[in-house]
């Protein structure tokens, strides 16, 4: 993984907290307009740090209330550009449905408000938590590639990921029981810090101390997926599988990323070749891994999601989704 790429400064530094709070009520009024009561949506992660941070809504309703929000979310974000910097993408959606699974494919930490599905209050508590974080970390892998192999990379998105990876971190130093002697010890506020004071004068600190955190991230996470294989059955895998057409994995006991002409090479463990695998080609869900039942939920998810037509905000193994 090369190490010499530029940042590319695209943090909206003219925004305020002020400007957050105006989004959010401008948010809550195209929520009103689709017909949602205050029980049906709701704001979760938090705004540590304006300019950098976005801004995350949960969203519930019918199926003609998802359709109305979504249309009204985008026709928002091209003709207000203060809306657009802040919500990076569109909110989560869930079908208010009894038999929807969906509410488990996305953490929910910090929920601003109790929001009900077919009645009931939303749980936070995740069964499939497992499940979720391995899947999120193979995602942060695809993109890791995808952004490492290029010349430039965004500031911002530096930024988030490094908060995002630095979370998985810590759940996989919970999972391991130790503290990976390879992570750096410097934060995401740190780092933070760093950038909004003067990016090019930090530059060479910023992109050092990322390329330690995706290291340290790889490091955490095959000694996770190196316990999950001795817990269960290991499952024959072939020596390579495409995750998409620009990036190719390749079994192996350590996971790195390379870069071999306009090609990404994605060194992966057989665990999470497995699930590679096992998310692109097999419908059965082998009931010795936990985490692939995750994955289950998901397929059933996104197959429900097409079929209805809405925007799929959730993650999926490796950023693929179909």
């Amino acid at each position: 993984m090369k190490n010499n790429f530029n940042i590319i400064d695209d943090l909206p530094r003219y925004l305020t907290i002020e400007d957050y709070q105006s989004t959010k009520q401008q948010f809550e009024k195209i929520c009103k307009q689709s017909g949602l009561s205050k029980d049906q949506f709701a704001y979760f992660g938090s705004v540590s740090c304006p300019q950098v941070s976005d801004i995350d809504a949960l969203v519930v309703g019918s199926e003609q209330q998802i359709r109305l929000i979504h249309k009204l979310f985008l026709d928002e974000q091209k003709k207000n550009k203060v809306f657009n910097d802040i919500f990076w993408h569109p909110p989560v959606y869930l079908l208010d449905s009894p038999s929807n699974s969906s509410i488990y494919l996305h953490t929910l930490e910090n929920l601003d408000r109790t929001i009900t599905i077919n009645s009931k209050p939303v749980n936070q508590h995740n069964p499939y938590s497992s499940g979720l974080y391995f899947t999120w970390i193979t995602f942060l892998l695809s993109i890791i590639g995808s952004v490492t192999c290029k010349k430039n990379i965004p500031l911002r998105l530096l930024l988030l990921l490094y908060k995002n990876i630095e979370v998985s971190e810590m759940y996989l130093g919970r999972k391991n029981k130790f503290i990976s002697t390879k992570k750096i010890n410097i934060s995401s506020d740190y780092i933070r810090k760093l950038a909004l004071e003067d990016y090019k004068s930090n530059q060479d600190a910023i992109l050092k101390a990322f390329i330690s955190k995706i290291r340290g991230l790889m490091f955490s996470f095959d000694l996770y997926c190196n316990f999950i294989e001795k817990k269960n059955n290991k499952y024959d895998t072939p020596k390579f599988s495409f995750i998409n057409k620009k990036n190719l994995a390749l079994t192996s006991k350590k996971t790195s990323i390379n870069q071999f002409g306009k090609l990404i090479l994605t060194n992966l463990n057989p665990v999470a070749m497995t699930a590679l695998l096992y998310w692109k080609k097999y419908p059965d869900i082998p009931k010795e891994y936990e985490y692939f039942e995750y994955i289950k939920i998901s397929k059933e998810t996104i197959n429900l999601y097409k079929e209805k037509g809405f925007y799929y905000n959730f993650v999926t193994p490796f950023g693929i989704k179909s």
